[in-house]
């Protein structure tokens, strides 16, 4: 989340203007609920939509892939 915000930032634009997220979890069963945790931390309030979905990555090293939707004014 943290290169997402500086990748925002670069662009004039901020957390504050992500309107959905979609994240991939390796393992969602026993990772949603860090997953929730960390997402409260940078989406404290207005937070967007977002999804979550169990994957199947092709390496064992990768455990989450987020994806953001976000508007640059």
């Amino acid at each position: 989340m943290e290169q997402h915000k500086k990748n925002l930032e670069s662009l004039g634009s901020s957390l504050e203007n992500v309107i959905k997220v979609t994240v991939f979890l390796a393992d969602v069963k026993t990772e949603k609920n860090a997953m929730n945790e960390a997402y409260a931390e940078f989406f404290s309030k207005n937070a967007p939509a977002r999804s979550a979905f169990g994957v199947e990555f092709p390496d064992t090293a990768t455990r989450v892939e987020i994806e953001l939707v976000a508007w640059v004014p």
